[in-house]
C-alpha cells in the first residue's frame, strides 16, 4: 500500500508534480520535485484526452508488466461481478414474463394463445435480457469501485511509481487496514452520491430532456471514480476534490465514457486516470 501520510486540510502545501502533501514548501520527498517546480507545458490537457485514458493505459501496461499483476485482480472480479449480475438480473427478471404455454383462465385463455401466436413471449424475453444487460452495467459500475477499492489504490500506486521513477514507498501490515477502510471509504462515499444523483436523473429521463443528462452523469461519475482514487489517495479533503472535479467536468466524462460502455476496462481506466493526473499542471 501507499505511504501513511497524516491527514491532510484544505490549503496545505502540495508538490505541483504529484500532489504529495508536504510538511512545509520544501522539495518533494515523493518525485524530488524542487519548491517553484514548473510544468514544461503548463496548459491542461484537452478534454478529448481523456476519450483515450483507458486505452493509453493498456499501452502502459503492456509497457510495464510489472503492472499487470494488479490489472488482472481487479480484472477478474469486474467481470466476475458483471456477468453474475447479468445472469442473476436475467433471471429474476424471466419471472416476471408470463406463461405462454400454460392455459389461463377459460375466458382470457384467447388472449394467451393470441400473444402466443405473435411471438409476444419471445418479445418479452428479449426485452428483459436487454434490460438485464443494461442494469448489469450500472451496477457493476457502481459495485465495482468499492469492491475493487484496495485493488485500485495499490494499482494507482505502481502506476505513480512506474511514472516517476521512484520506489513504491511501501506500507507495513499493520497499515493495512486503515488504508484498506479509507479506499473503500471513499468509494462507498462516492457510489452514495451518484446513485442519489442518477437516481433522479433516472426519473427525469422518461422527460425527453433528462435522458442525455441521465447519460451525461453516467459517464461524470465514472470518470470521477477512476480518478478520485489517486486523490483519496493523496488524502485530499472532500471539498477540494469536488472544486477540482467541477473544474475537469468535461475531462471526466471523457474518462468515463468508455468504461461506461466496457465496465472491464476500468483497471486500465486507473492507469490512464492515474497518468491524466500527474501530467496535469491543475492540481488541486
Amino acid at each position: 500500500m501507499s505511504a501513511r501520510a497524516a491527514p491532510t486540510r484544505e490549503g496545505d502545501p502540495r508538490c505541483p508534480r504529484c500532489g504529495t502533501a508536504l510538511a512545509t514548501p520544501t522539495a518533494c520527498p515523493r518525485c524530488d520535485a524542487p519548491p517553484g517546480w514548473q510544468p514544461e507545458n503548463p496548459r491542461r490537457p484537452s478534454p478529448l484526452a481523456g476519450l483515450g485514458a483507458s486505452f493509453e493505459g493498456i499501452r502502459y501496461v503492456l509497457a510495464n508488466p510489472r503492472l499487470i499483476t494488479w490489472i488482472l485482480l481487479p480484472l477478474i472480479v469486474n467481470t466476475a461481478l458483471f456477468v453474475g449480475l447479468v445472469i442473476w438480473l436475467d433471471g429474476s427478471l424471466a419471472a416476471f414474463v408470463p406463461d405462454f404455454e400454460s392455459e389461463w383462465a377459460g375466458w382470457i385463455d384467447w388472449l394467451r394463445v393470441g400473444l402466443r401466436d405473435l411471438g409476444v413471449a419471445t418479445l418479452l424475453r428479449w426485452i428483459c435480457a436487454l434490460v438485464g444487460l443494461l442494469a448489469g452495467f450500472l451496477a457493476t459500475l457502481l459495485l465495482s469501485g468499492i469492491v475493487n477499492a484496495p485493488f485500485y489504490d495499490v494499482l494507482s500506486e505502481r502506476v505513480e511509481s512506474v511514472y516517476l521513477g521512484r520506489n513504491d514507498p511501501g506500507r507495513g501490515w499493520l497499515a493495512l487496514p486503515a488504508d484498506t477502510f479509507r479506499s473503500i471509504g471513499a468509494a462507498v462515499s462516492l457510489a452514495l452520491r451518484q446513485l442519489l444523483v442518477l437516481g433522479v436523473l433516472f426519473l427525469l429521463s422518461f422527460v425527453v430532456v433528462g435522458a442525455p443528462l441521465f447519460a451525461a452523469a453516467g459517464f461524470y461519475f465514472t470518470g470521477l471514480a477512476l480518478v478520485d482514487v489517486t486523490l483519496s489517495r493523496k488524502l485530499y479533503p472532500g471539498r477540494v476534490r469536488a472544486r477540482w472535479a467541477r473544474r475537469h467536468l468535461l475531462s471526466l466524462m471523457a474518462v468515463g465514457l468508455p468504461v461506461s460502455f466496457v465496465p472491464p476496462l476500468a483497471p486500465f481506466g486507473i492507469v490512464g486516470a492515474t497518468l491524466l493526473f500527474l501530467r496535469d499542471p491543475d492540481k488541486p
